[in-house]
């Protein structure tokens, strides 16, 4: 984002020392004439945005009124929007398969409910991370992960999400009475205890103040 000296701000790449700044005075009424990508910025009034082709010639224009948000979807220009709370048309990417509608997020529909934030019609995964050996679990690669040699009783967790679910699949010919660090307290179901081979955990990460406590539904015996 750059100014053009005016007060006015383009949306482009930015150089070294590219410092945007606004000068209240000229956005005392109507919004800030704007242009996408472009050089050769050209204003029509306080009240028009301007959309440029990154050569300064106008894609599309339209006034917004003072306090209104400016809102862009994959194709550039999306509209005006008083409350920030999402364009009223809906952008797709990816093949139609990723809509956006009213602040919700649709994979594979292209009507997210309006209760849920994220909605996904179709299968989701995520791609077991392997750990070959330690046990020493980065959460944040994935949801799903394989300790294959771990090394002893106790798991490191790290970068646990608040409401995140994960699972840990635990090979080990070793009879081990699992703990993990990083959670304040565990809670587990049934009662913690030891291993029979190929051992499965499912920890569910809730946060309650300072406590981050894991709630751990466990497996064990798989041949």
């Amino acid at each position: 984002m750059k100014t053009n000296g005016s007060g006015q701000l383009s949306f482009g790449s930015l150089g070294p020392g590219d410092v945007p700044s606004l000068d209240a005075a000229k956005v005392t009424s109507g919004t800030l004439p704007i242009a996408r990508g472009g050089t050769g910025l050209t204003s029509y009034g306080n009240n028009i945005v301007l959309i440029s082709n990154g050569t300064g010639s106008a894609l599309s224009s339209l006034n917004c009124a003072f306090g209104q948000v400016i809102k862009f979807d994959v194709s550039g220009f999306a509209g005006c929007d008083a409350d920030n709370s999402g364009v009223a048309s809906q952008w797709t990417t990816t093949g139609s398969d990723i809509y956006y509608s009213t602040g919700n997020v649709g994979i594979g529909t292209a009507t997210p409910s309006a209760h849920l934030k994220l909605q996904v019609v179709g299968a989701a995964a995520s791609k077991t991370n392997i750990i070959a050996t330690g046990a020493n679990v980065d959460l944040s690669l994935s949801n799903t992960q394989l300790l294959k040699a771990p090394g002893g009783s106790a798991i490191t967790l790290s970068n646990m999400a608040d409401g995140g679910s994960y699972t840990l699949v635990i090979s080990d010919t070793t009879e081990q009475m699992y703990t993990f660090s990083g959670c304040t307290n565990s809670y587990f179901s049934p009662t913690n205890d030891l291993t029979v081979g190929q051992s499965s955990y499912s920890i569910l990460v809730v946060v309650d103040g300072a406590n981050t406590n894991c709630y751990i539904n466990w497996v064990t015996g798989f041949n």
